[in-house]
């Protein structure tokens, strides 16, 4: 059974005065909450979902679930592969029927809400389809997993649990009862590209040449993945990964939505790039002090002489 919680301009050479700059940090910063923002929304999953699974999968998946839903109990035996079939698979297929409510009472929703497959190197491929059932007063998920080779269909596992709510609802965005690894990686998923869009902008002014063209493109460029199930708090991190954008999240269908950060290094090398060739043109020219000024004085101011 799969975890159900784990279950997608312009570049001048000048610098721009400061008031165009803070007009364009501001258009920056709103583009990347817009981005955001719509990211988490995503599109309609339901449809994501159809386009994802073909119909004649998601048919198959629903002709299992129905025949255990009315304790039709042949077709599956008579389907089912060998780690499945045996003398304990009535019993099974019986007490998930038993979760359903009275078979006279149709669904008020049913949808698929995840997808997996795998490839074999024999060539037969298998399938996992997990459907939703929406009842007035209880919500069940089935998941099937069936094996296509040669044309032929087989049916190598089945599992049916009740769920408090819907998927959509268990697995959406929201800030309740979410711990320390959310919002850490929260924070960081969202400081990390504000960083790359600071240096980002700082590249726009500062006098590089063609080689702000290829700063630009390694500014946004973030090194090694941390990332949070959003849904369960389980920390991954991948140290060798290259992110295009160094944070953000994303979500495949109703599954989890997964918040994620890296490094950016781009932005820090650029920064530091920029630091060290201030200093640098600082010390060409010199700083002086007090000291240094008095004595400029001194010998640029001479008192005239009196004839006596």
């Amino acid at each position: 059974m799969s975890d159900w919680s784990l279950a997608a301009k312009e570049v001048s050479s000048f610098p721009p005065s400061w008031p165009m700059a803070k007009g364009r940090i501001r258009d920056y910063l709103n583009c990347l909450a817009l981005l955001f923002v719509l990211a988490l929304l995503g599109c309609d999953r339901s449809s994501m979902m159809k386009k994802m699974i073909p119909e004649q999968d998601a048919a198959v998946a629903k002709h299992y679930t129905e025949a255990i839903r009315h304790g039709e109990y042949e077709a599956l035996e008579q389907d089912a592969g060998p780690s499945l079939a045996g003398p304990e698979l009535r019993g099974m297929l019986v007490n998930m029927t038993a979760i359903f409510p009275d078979p006279t009472e149709e669904p008020t929703s049913l949808k698929p809400v995840a997808l997996g497959f795998f490839r074999k190197a024999d060539g037969a491929t298998n399938t996992s389809i997990t459907l939703e059932y929406e009842f007035r007063e209880k919500w069940v998920l089935a998941e099937v997993v069936t094996q296509k080779i040669n044309g032929n269909v087989m049916l190598m596992g089945i599992q049916v649990r009740s769920i408090p709510e819907s998927i959509e609802t268990l697995n959406g965005f929201n800030f309740l009862g979410k711990g320390g690894s959310q919002y850490t990686v929260l924070l960081l998923a969202l400081m990390a590209p504000l960083l790359a869009l600071y240096a980002f902008v700082m590249c726009i002014k500062a006098r590089l040449g063609m080689s702000k063209w290829l700063w630009l493109a390694f500014i946004l460029v973030g090194v090694g993945k941390l990332a949070v199930n959003w849904t369960t708090g389980q920390v991954f991190f991948t140290p060798f990964a290259v992110q295009l954008v160094p944070g953000g999240a994303s979500a495949l269908g109703y599954a989890p939505w997964m918040v994620y950060t890296s490094l950016p290094i781009g932005a820090i090398a650029f920064l530091f790039y920029q630091r060290s060739k201030g200093e640098y043109v600082n010390a060409q020219l010199g700083t002086p002090n007090g000291e240094q000024l008095e004595s400029v004085a001194d010998d640029t101011v001479t008192k005239p002489e009196i004839d006596t």
